[in-house]
């Protein structure tokens, strides 16, 4: 790599991928994941092929010594995440802006790209290859669509390629494409076409270079140039926190990567973030953090990263004995997760059993069930209650919970599900407390009598009825044969859709089906042998154990769906009601 200046120079693509594999160029800890979606790399290609400019990236050069820990390219480089980046080693020169350009590029454009672009010679269109792209890829005469990695393979062979184009675009049927002339054959594909901009060869981008600056310097300039762009406040200021505690971005990410396979996908940088800004500052404002930047009394941050991590995994503790919410998937809010962690950090009385942690227990589940957190105001009340007490602030807490009205909300909620023209979306609030209510009840799956007690089964946003199953007393078996937890329609979606087609009745209505009071949790194998049984096949499973589905001892038969959802909305709203009485009875000290 040549000897860098302070100046804005150009530089082919194709060196550039040279500098990333030799470990000359590297990202520093400070950037952030790649924030664009894939569905914008067509774009950035197109851009390139009708000469757009792109803009310039910036470098930056630590003087000798400064070097920092940094996330190496290699051929592993995966767009939706930086885990496979080596946070251990030091480069020579840093990438500060950019990162989602030659991301993008490496994996349209390098030989060990993975990812698959086309490209349409007769509306000269990009386009990733979905499924209804790919099933055009084999007849280019009728749809016009090539790989975009075999056209840039021909670049020795120009003339072959266009005479291939030609003959292609000769036999089209142009009642169904348009044909294409020799002009604007030429242009594409021609020996200067302009398909070729697209050779890493000739990709020529500017370079800015920074020298002499500190990385401190260097992290203010990185907050500056994405002000205007989706990065995210939390990630800005876990960049600057790594000046003065290096290698805290991969401790977080290492921490993120394993509580969201374990604990859902609402674990994410944003929450974790807040919560160490309560934890070591008392204010819910994650700005606070980079005020103590340049402090000469400035905190252990590698300590307050560990104190949060065990705060906020005694919180989730918390919340599975207390709560039966063994997850944040069944924690609507992560705000009000943030007050819990603080609150058992800071008044360690809440954290035995004690009538305090029965009171906080309460407290947390009216939170949850009106969505008491949604509101800044009431967040920021809440910590700043805990932050200027010397005792835990019980009444106070509860008395911010009446100006919100909470007898009304938790009203509202019990309305909810008596009115049977309102559909109960299983995002609702309170379908996450019917998880909660199964646990508390000790529901056990059905025909198998297996235990329901789950952690999310992956990260995946999409995967959001899969939980894996934790050993519970060796009532599992070995962990190799876990079985996992599925939502489960208790009336068979097919019996339903069969049911939807024969029926007049305009209550019947699709969106009907997925009400959360037809759905419970059993084990997928559960699932799987239940399938699309009529709904009769309810009569073989045990009264207790329906009792504890929230499902009415009656028979049911074919045709019985509304009758069914209004009996269980009314036994879901008596289980929430003990639920909720059984919380409160407890932090009075009555049970």
């Amino acid at each position: 790599m040549p000897d860098l200046s302070t100046t804005i120079t150009q530089h082919h693509l194709s060196d550039i991928f040279e500098w990333m594999q030799n470990g000359e160029l590297a990202l520093p800890e400070l950037q952030r994941e790649s924030v664009w979606g894939t569905w914008k790399i067509p774009d950035l290609l197109d851009s390139i092929y009708r000469d757009y400019p792109i803009g310039v990236m910036l470098i930056w050069t630590p003087r000798e010594g400064d070097q920092i820990r940094c996330r190496q390219f290699n051929e592993k480089i995966d767009f939706e995440s930086t885990k496979d980046f080596d946070t251990r080693r030091m480069a020579k020169h840093y990438l500060i802006d950019g990162q989602q350009r030659l991301t993008s590029f490496y994996l349209a454009l390098h030989a060990k790209g993975r990812l698959g672009v086309a490209f349409n010679v007769v509306d000269e269109e990009f386009s990733l290859i979905d499924g209804q792209i790919k099933s055009m890829l084999d007849s280019p005469r009728k749809h016009g669509w090539y790989r975009l990695n075999e056209l840039l393979g021909m670049e020795t062979e120009r003339d072959n390629l266009l005479s291939q184009l030609r003959r292609e675009q000769s036999g089209v049927d142009e009642q169904k494409l348009p044909k294409l002339d020799e002009q604007k054959l030429a242009r594409i594909a021609g020996p200067e076409g302009m398909l070729w901009r697209l050779l890493p060869g000739k990709i020529s981008l500017g370079f800015h270079y920074i020298k002499d600056r500190t990385y401190a310097e260097v992290a203010d300039i990185f907050d500056r140039i994405n002000r205007g762009t989706p990065v995210k406040m939390s990630q800005i200021v876990l960049g600057k926190l790594s000046a003065v505690y290096p290698g805290i971005v991969e401790n977080v990410e290492e921490y993120l990567e394993t509580s969201r396979r374990k604990h859902g996908t609402n674990f994410d940088l944003d929450f974790f973030v807040a919560t160490l800004a309560v934890i070591v500052r008392g204010y819910t404002e994650i700005s606070v953090l980079p005020d103590v930047f340049y402090d000469e009394d400035r905190h252990d941050w590698k300590s307050d990263i560990e104190q949060t991590k065990k705060a906020i995994d005694r919180a989730l503790e918390f919340m599975d004995r207390r709560l039966c919410m063994n997850t944040m998937k069944y924690i609507p809010s992560p705000r009000t997760l943030t007050c819990l962690t603080y609150l058992l950090h800071k008044f360690a009385v809440c954290r035995g059993d004690g009538i305090e942690s029965h009171q906080a227990a309460f407290w947390v589940a009216r939170s949850l069930l009106i969505g008491h957190h949604g509101d800044q105001k009431w967040y920021k009340q809440d910590i700043a209650l805990m932050r200027d007490s010397d005792t835990f602030p019980h009444e106070d807490l509860a008395k911010n919970l009446r100006s919100h009205r909470v007898k009304t909300e938790i009203k509202n909620q019990y309305e909810m599900l008596d009115d049977m023209d309102n559909v109960i979306s299983r995002n609702e609030l309170l379908s996450d407390f019917v998880y909660a209510m199964l646990r508390w009840k000790g529901a056990l799956s059905f025909p198998s009598m297996k235990p329901i007690q789950g952690v999310p089964m992956s990260a995946d946003e999409n995967d959001d009825e899969e939980i894996e199953m934790r050993r519970v007393s060796g009532a599992l078996g070995s962990s190799e044969d876990r079985p996992t937890l599925q939502a489960h329609h208790i009336y068979p979606l097919a019996r339903l859709r069969e049911e939807y087609d024969a029926s007049d009745d305009e209550w019947f209505e699709k969106k009907r089906f997925d009400d959360m009071a037809n759905i419970t949790w059993i084990t997928i194998q559960d699932n799987d042998t239940i399938a699309d049984s009529p709904i009769e096949y309810l009569n073989e499973v045990k009264t207790e154990t329906k009792a504890d589905h929230f499902i009415a001892s009656r028979s049911y038969r074919t045709g019985d769906y509304k009758r069914f959802l209004t009996d269980r909305r009314k036994m879901i709203k008596t289980a929430l009601q003990e639920y909720m009485n059984s919380l409160e009875s407890k932090a009075r000290g009555e049970g």
